[in-house]
């Protein structure tokens, strides 16, 4: 048949193992951070935030965003990891040492007090340490282990939420990026064509051609206009 013991026994078993299944669950938020945090520098150092266009200011707008949601699910994680002090079961030697005094005593109490329980000096000590010293500390530790999962588990979600944050307004700002990239680049284009240009006169017609052609082929039409 259980008993309270059994249950607060095997409560602190499950307290346990979930810990350290929290714990191993660290690589994944600290891997995508860093992923994010690689996507921000990129975008920190390549944005040409001199230009007053609206899709400057908007990318602007969105990794300004973008670093608080980061450094939202930065703390959060540290949160969720750091500054937790879990209670353990004591060592065997401490449980021995504690049991000691109370096995002499029974050693030497026995045939006066406790040879009618047809329980052994063993046994009864066993009981006693089962009682006064396991039941108390499965129960004090579970409790305690308890409570810092389910406020690690709040801090973890916090810690998904920021994440999924920071990744859609990464994604955004990155689609903003390069529609600015693409803009920039034919504003450039658009630029050089616009310097290359060389317009010449023929008899009563203006011709346009291009820098590409050779100087003397400049030269001749020019002359020949002439």
């Amino acid at each position: 048949m259980s008993t309270l013991f059994d249950f607060y026994k095997e409560l602190y078993e499950k307290e346990i193992d979930y810990k350290e299944k929290i714990s191993n669950r660290i690589s994944v938020p600290i891997g995508i951070i860093s992923l994010l945090s690689g996507l921000d520098s990129y975008l920190l150092l390549n944005t040409a935030f001199s230009t007053n266009d609206s899709y400057c200011i908007a990318l602007l707008v969105l990794i300004v965003l973008f670093n608080v949601s980061l450094g939202v699910s930065v703390y959060y994680t540290v949160k969720s990891y750091h500054g937790y002090k879990y209670l353990y079961i004591s060592y065997p030697k401490e449980i021995e040492e504690y049991s000691k005094p109370l096995r002499n005593y029974y050693s030497e109490n026995y045939d006066a007090f406790f040879s009618n329980t047809d329980l052994s000096i063993e046994e009864l000590t066993y009981n006693h340490v089962k009682k006064e010293l396991l039941y108390e500390m499965y129960l004090t530790m579970s409790d305690h282990n308890m409570k810092l999962n389910k406020k690690k588990t709040k801090y973890l979600f916090r810690t998904g939420m920021s994440i999924a944050i920071a990744i859609i307004l990464g994604i955004a700002a990155s689609t903003v990026f390069i529609l600015q990239y693409k803009i920039v680049q034919e504003a450039d284009k658009q630029e050089i064509t616009n310097e290359n240009v060389i317009t010449v006169q023929k008899g009563g017609d203006t011709i346009t051609i291009f820098d590409k052609l050779e100087k003397i082929e400049t030269e001749s039409i020019i002359i020949e206009g002439k």
